[in-house]
C-alpha cells in the first residue's frame, strides 16, 4: 500500500484527466448511463464508497490503537484489511476508468450539481483520503521506528 498509492496516482491522474475533459454524448443509451452515474446508481460507485468507508475506519482504528499501545496485536488484522481492500478498490477504479462515460459523467454531475453530486464528491474525497492516508501513515510509522 505504501508504494501502490503513488504508483496508482501516477498512472491514474493522466488517464482520468483526459477522460474528465471529454464531454460525453447525451443521446439515447449514453444519456441513460449518464443519468445512472449522476444518481450514484452504479454498482461500482456503491462498492467504491463502501470500501472507502471501511478503509478510512480501518485507518482510524489502526492509528488510534497504535497511539494507545504501539505493541498491540491489532496491526496484523488492520494490515490484512488494508491490503485486501486496497487491491479490490484498485481493481474497481481501473474498471471505472475504462468505462467510456464514467469519469466524465461524474464530473458533469458534480460541476452542474446534478443528481447525487454530493455522494460523488464525498466518494472522491474518501478515495483521496485512503490513497494519501495509508502511505502517509506508513511513512510516519517507518520514520518513528528508525
Amino acid at each position: 500500500m505504501v508504494f501502490a498509492g503513488p504508483v496508482y496516482a501516477a498512472l491514474y491522474v493522466p488517464i482520468a484527466f483526459r477522460k474528465w475533459r471529454r464531454e460525453p454524448d447525451v443521446t439515447g443509451a449514453v444519456s441513460l448511463e449518464r443519468d445512472l452515474i449522476a444518481s450514484f446508481g452504479t454498482l461500482n460507485q456503491k462498492l467504491t464508497m463502501t470500501l472507502s468507508l471501511i478503509l478510512v475506519v480501518n485507518l482510524i482504528v489502526f492509528v488510534t490503537n497504535y497511539l494507545a499501545d504501539a505493541n498491540s496485536e491489532l496491526g496484523i488484522p488492520c494490515g490484512m484489511i488494508a491490503v485486501t481492500g486496497g487491491i479490490v478498490i484498485f481493481i474497481l477504479n481501473l474498471i471505472w476508468i475504462q468505462r467510456p462515460h464514467g469519469i466524465a459523467g461524474e464530473s458533469i454531475a458534480v460541476r452542474n450539481h446534478l443528481g447525487a453530486w454530493r455522494l460523488i464528491a464525498a466518494n472522491r474525497v474518501l478515495s483521496l483520503l485512503i490513497w494519501c492516508g495509508y502511505p502517509l501513515v506508513s511513512i510516519i510509522g517507518i520514520a518513528v521506528t528508525l
